[in-house]
């Protein structure tokens, strides 16, 4: 009996070591992880005649040339302030188009800067609290408020009496109808955003890249002969204006337009 029991341990052992022998010269291995078996990746159609949705966007923008330099701007003009919010998003800080859809706004461009505890950077008030109180800032120097009798307000001082809303950024940009000179240090190209307001007192926000980037623009230095320059382009007289928060930070949608924000936009304005 015992003889029979090593005979079939024997025999397992050349089963066991002709198997081994067997996978280590096998091509098994190699044929089953080649790079040739993986299933080749998706190819999506580019959407009209293949450009894409960022190309058509800059498309859309109208161009313009100051010094040489060559732009792309895109304005919007609030016809009636009634239906104009200003919102934050310091906390819950959702994406601009989910902003857009859940309040229901035809039009939506970004407010004022935040620090990175993404508090608002200055003077914030909205639907009768102040989130922030005033600074002084050489930078944030103005103010952007509506008002009780529905006037909006470009200022160099917090606005007095009874506001709706209303937020400090910066900086001004033209003044009393005169464009300001800007000395700006560390200066970047980054896409801009501002709040302008013209002779008859109508408020107008405008966007403006680069001619070939939505995510580069002008220097903030240039920035006042640039507006002035779009001023006269659109045949408005803008007796004041004021930069918003730009660059990563800043989103612009219409139902044409689509320039989204790639950080989070800490608060907005909503046409409904």
């Amino acid at each position: 009996m015992l003889k029979y029991f090593w005979l079939v341990l024997v025999l397992l052992g050349m089963v066991v070591v002709g198997l081994w022998w067997g996978i280590k010269n096998s091509q098994w291995p190699s044929i089953l992880f080649t790079p040739s078996s993986v299933s080749p990746a998706t190819v999506v159609p580019l959407p009209e005649e293949g450009k894409q949705p960022y190309a058509l966007t800059l498309e859309k923008l109208q161009p313009i040339q100051v010094d040489s330099k060559s732009y792309r701007f895109a304005w919007v003009k609030i016809d009636d302030l009634q239906r104009l919010q200003l919102y934050p998003n310091f906390t819950n800080k959702k994406a601009a188009k989910n902003l857009m859809e859940n309040n229901r706004c035809r039009f939506l461009v970004n407010g004022g800067f935040y620090d990175k505890d993404f508090h608002p950077l200055g003077w914030f008030y909205n639907e009768g609290q102040v989130l922030s109180l005033p600074q002084t800032n050489r930078l944030l120097n103005g103010f952007l408020s509506l008002n009780a009798t529905q006037e909006v307000l470009i200022t160099d001082l917090p606005p007095q009496g009874m506001v709706k809303w209303g937020l400090q950024s910066g900086p001004l940009l033209i003044m009393e109808g005169q464009k300001l000179t800007l000395k700006i240090r560390d200066d970047e190209y980054k896409r801009r955003m501002i709040g302008a307001i013209n002779q008859n007192g109508e408020l107008f926000f405008l966007s403006i890249t680069d001619d070939t980037s939505l995510n580069s623009g002008p220097l903030l230095a240039n920035l006042p002969g640039l507006v002035a320059a779009i001023s006269h382009a659109i045949d408005e007289k803008f007796t004041s204006a004021l930069n918003l928060d730009g660059g990563s930070a800043s989103a612009f949608l219409t139902d044409k337009i689509q320039i989204e924000e790639t950080s989070i936009i800490g608060s907005f304005f909503c046409e409904q």
